[in-house]
């Protein structure tokens, strides 16, 4: 199985339900507000899904790309294998793409779709322009959101 996969094809009906099985299983969204020593903010949205079955994780990067790593464990334990997005834009679409077919996770990916568009308007130059304070607050906010939601399933 490759490490690092672009999205390789479209997925069917059946596959996008199966593979949004799977994430409300054993997936996770990740909201992430981050400041460097420097002041720099590195806001961001990540994908997960970790698994025992190679077969299963392999279908994710057939279809949505990402990168896989190997976490070994030991006896009476079976490694796991991570699947991981940690391109916002490409974990965007991986959650709206299964989103109809999610019944855990859901409430998850309606906060991270609220989180995602907090990227747009002042930071159109790219790396390094200022992040309003306002925007970060509602960004902590809807961290704080997700995590809830984490709790109460």
């Amino acid at each position: 199985m490759p490490k690092n996969s672009k999205r390789a094809r479209f997925a069917t009906e059946l596959e996008l339900a199966y593979i949004a099985g799977l994430f409300d299983g054993e997936g996770c969204i990740q909201l992430i507000a981050f400041t460097t020593k420097t002041g720099w903010r590195l806001d961001s949205i990540r994908a997960t899904v970790k698994m025992c079955d190679q077969q299963a994780i392999a279908l994710i990067v057939e279809v949505f790309g990402g990168t896989v790593s190997m976490v070994r464990r030991t006896l009476p334990h079976r490694d796991q294998y991570a699947w991981h997005l940690y391109s916002r834009r490409e974990t965007m679409e991986f959650l709206t793409a299964i989103r109809p077919f999610l019944r855990i996770k859901g409430p998850q990916v309606d906060v991270a779709e609220q989180f995602n568009t907090t990227f747009t308007g002042h930071n159109r130059k790219g790396r390094g322009s200022k992040v309003p304070v306002e925007v970060v607050e509602r960004r902590l906010r809807l961290i704080d959101d997700c995590k809830r939601l984490k709790r109460a399933t």
